[in-house]
């Protein structure tokens, strides 16, 4: 369950988990018949061994008894073991809290205040529960835990001469030759620290009548989907060059896996985005998935010119890339291209 792109509603006597795309993750709604309502929100935490974050929510039953069930609930739906807990001395629930009150390096639960003034503390098994990241993003308040970028030098800021693919012969790891660590770039692909979307470097492809590119090569696993993004700026000199990010498919041996309909880590040919002559830096945006258990690696991809002739020639900069995991439902759209960005020149 990722959390970070996932929001967790009642819906009348149902639970139910959305995805960012507006999707019910698979098994959801979760619905009970015999409780009568709900109680409070839902809390986000680790409460068993694994490291996954489960869905802690409250029912509560009919008068005269209110017998509150607390469920732990895993991404597939399952209660988790040891849940529901069960009782018949709480109060009106509003939102079960749960931290590390004892500092044992686990989670506690809280559930309270009862009829009788006491207040239930269950010990978890899962680590410390996380803090929800409020107050970024929109006026609306709303925070997401954040998703880990799989690509390394996502930024194309290290030089130094660091191996960040030990088991891939083909990724840049010599010191200070002004091309970016982890990363396979033609002999025209080189760093530029003048011209970038943010921090002190970007990339920067120049081609003369050729195409050019500079990519890397990210693990990962059977039927996930991925979101793959970055920023990229174009000066080109004929109507023939232009500038993109793209994405392969590719096996253990890092040998491509053609076609979009064989692999759909290839980005669908028809929703490439070029950009021509572009003076501002433009966001590009799109999904893919692993539907083959032979690709291992999404091949991530700065080009200059991609396809078939004619070539052009031109300068395209790339920064900022990022790749993440997306939970799964709904299909895979069309790439999000979002407004340009004022390029960043320097301090």
């Amino acid at each position: 369950m990722i959390i970070s792109l996932q929001r967790v509603q009642y819906v009348e006597r149902c639970l139910a988990v959305v995805n960012n795309q507006g999707y019910l993750l698979n098994g959801f709604p979760l619905c009970w018949e015999n409780e009568i309502t709900y109680t409070g929100h839902p809390t986000i935490l680790n409460n068993d061994l694994d490291t996954k974050l489960e869905i802690s929510a409250n029912t509560h039953g009919n008068a005269p008894y209110y017998l509150v069930g607390h469920y732990s609930i895993n991404d597939d739906t399952s209660i988790v073991n040891k849940f529901p807990k069960l009782i018949d001395d709480v109060a009106l629930l509003t939102v079960v809290p749960a931290d590390d009150i004892d500092s044992d390096g686990k989670t506690e639960m809280i559930l309270g205040l009862t009829f009788s003034g006491s207040s239930y503390v269950w010990d978890l098994d899962g680590a410390n529960a996380k803090s929800w990241p409020m107050y970024q993003h929109d006026p609306q308040h709303t925070g997401t835990y954040p998703s880990v970028n799989k690509a390394k030098n996502p930024s194309f800021e290290i030089d130094s001469g660091i191996d960040f693919y030990p088991n891939w012969s083909e990724e840049d790891s010599i010191a200070n030759n002004n091309k970016p660590d982890g990363f396979r770039s033609t002999s025209n692909g080189i760093l530029d620290g003048n011209i970038k979307y943010q921090g002190y470097k970007s990339l920067k492809i120049i081609t003369n009548n050729d195409r050019a590119y500079s990519y890397q090569d990210i693990p990962v696993e059977y039927n996930k989907r991925y979101r793959v993004s970055g920023y990229v700026k174009t000066d080109c000199s004929d109507n023939n060059c232009y500038g993109t990010i793209l994405s392969e498919c590719e096996n253990i041996n890092h040998q491509p896996i053609w076609d979009y309909n064989t692999c759909k880590l290839n980005i669908n040919p028809i929703n490439i985005r070029r950009l021509y002559n572009d003076n501002d830096w433009t966001y590009i945006e799109f999904d893919v998935e692993n539907n083959r258990q032979d690709a291992k690696f999404l091949r991530v991809l700065c080009y200059n010119t991609p396809g078939p002739l004619p070539v052009g020639s031109g300068v395209v900069w790339c920064d900022s890339f990022n790749v993440i995991e997306i939970p799964r439902g709904g299909g895979i759209g069309s790439p999000i291209f979002l407004k340009s960005i004022v390029q960043g020149t320097g301090d």
